[in-house]
């Protein structure tokens, strides 16, 4: 399930804990914090970042759980770069690791 949330992350965590779906949980276009990344992570959510993501907040997520997005302001290739960049990555690199995780989750 894919969720687009805005200062409702304590009541979507809830609602997670309480339902116990068996399917993933990705929250799309996150730009909180490393601790409510952490938060989110450890209630098995996976993140999607954008452009806006913060560079604590990318360092913080382990890679598994790493999926990036655009906003159509920028194409995919600024975010990959802007993420890889703050791995320390190749472009290409986080390409696949991305795409990796993007299989993962829709596996």
């Amino acid at each position: 399930m894919i969720l687009h949330v805005v200062r409702a992350f304590d009541r979507i965590i809830h609602l997670k804990k309480s339902l116990k779906p068996a399917q993933k949980w990705l929250i799309h276009g996150f730009r909180g914090g490393p601790e409510q990344a952490r938060q989110l992570l450890g209630c098995g959510f996976s993140l999607s970042l954008g452009l806006a993501a913060r560079e604590e907040t990318v360092l913080s997520i382990p890679r598994g759980f790493l999926l990036a997005e655009t906003d159509g302001k920028c194409g995919s290739d600024a975010v990959i770069s802007r993420i890889a960049g703050i791995l320390g990555l190749e472009p290409g690199e986080a390409e696949k690791l991305i795409e990796s995780n993007i299989s993962d989750f829709f596996a």
